[in-house]
């Protein structure tokens, strides 16, 4: 009886221990991103959370604005702020992203990211130099 015991009692703290090792995400890094486009002000991008896991990364793109507005994920370490040339950010570095998308709808974009800084910009004219950008960090 003691043996059965003892193997239940090991199992368990077997599965527990292997439990408690991974993320949310079956522990490979990344996840999602949820990014806002649109609001609170017509040129405003929000992701959230700002900064995640290297590792396959969805961003989930909505457009609550009353314009068509698109997503451009550059890698870069200059910062959001700092990669505008004559009214648009260079895409030096671009790695994919949701073009014209109109208001009200929403789009999924998938991409395997590694460590580094990233820039979120809306590259149609006028929105980025209007502030439509946003930093985004994968560690």
């Amino acid at each position: 009886m003691r043996t059965v015991a003892g193997t239940f009692v090991g199992v368990v703290a077997t599965m527990a221990l292997a439990a408690g090792c991974g993320g949310g995400n079956g522990g490979g890094g990344g996840g999602t991103v949820e990014v806002t486009m649109g609001t609170p002000s017509e040129y405003g991008m929000t992701p959230v959370p700002t900064e995640i896991s290297a590792g396959t990364v969805t961003f989930e793109v909505k457009n609550e604005g009353t314009l068509v507005h698109e997503m451009v994920v550059i890698k870069t370490d200059r910062g959001a702020a700092n990669l505008g040339t004559d009214g648009e950010a260079d895409e030096s570095g671009a790695i994919d992203e949701v073009a014209d998308l109109p208001v009200g709808e929403s789009k999924t974009l998938e991409l395997d990211l590694t460590a580094g800084k990233y820039a979120l910009v809306c590259n149609i004219s006028g929105h980025y130099p209007a502030g439509m950008y946003a930093d985004f960090t994968v560690k």
